[in-house]
């Protein structure tokens, strides 16, 4: 029964990922109609808080770019800190998101860098249920901060070529002011 998808459904899915991730249009006060599903976890989950300001792993300095490990989509945890906390256009609309999400969501990378807002990027992320298998990985990700606070997203990753890139984002975002 999947002969015909409703030409509106990409729209709304790119809607959605943009309130999401930059923002756009999203309530602040209003979380109580968010849910969330916890799968049980294959091999040990645990919950990672993850903040731009006082958790450098002991780098050489840069507050702003304090990712869990070495190189931009080096792994699955430190591509999902930097595509959520880092606000830098360049990371998340070229280095750590497909090109098909860019395509989607934003129409080009030029619709991406547009979308940032710089005060809607959280301060800190929280990731659960990370599982990696295949070249795929999945997490539920939690903004500490932002229009999103406390929204689960659902992430899916895939490396492309030895890079981790953010493939699909999906989250029950609240509409109107």
């Amino acid at each position: 029964m999947t002969a015909s998808l409703s030409p509106m459904r990409p729209t709304l899915i790119a809607a959605l990922v943009t309130a999401c991730l930059f923002g756009a249009a999203c309530g602040d006060d209003d979380d109580d109609g968010t849910t969330s599903t916890t799968a049980a976890p294959a091999t040990g989950s645990t919950a990672t808080e993850v903040g731009t300001d006082s958790e450098s792993d002991g780098g050489e300095g840069g507050d702003e770019d304090s990712s869990g490990g070495g190189a931009p989509g080096s792994d699955p945890e430190s591509t999902l800190e930097d595509f959520f906390t880092s606000g830098d256009p360049e990371l998340i609309c070229v280095e750590l998101a497909t090109e098909e999400l860019v395509a989607l969501v934003w129409g080009d990378e030029q619709g991406c860098r547009d979308a940032l807002v710089a005060n809607a990027i959280p301060d800190s992320i929280e990731i659960e249920d990370l599982e990696e298998s295949d070249g795929e990985a999945t997490a539920t990700v939690t903004p500490g901060g932002g229009p999103n606070k406390g929204i689960p997203t659902e992430v899916t990753l895939v490396d492309e070529d030895g890079t981790w890139r953010v493939e699909s984002i999906q989250a029950d975002v609240p509409a109107g002011p």
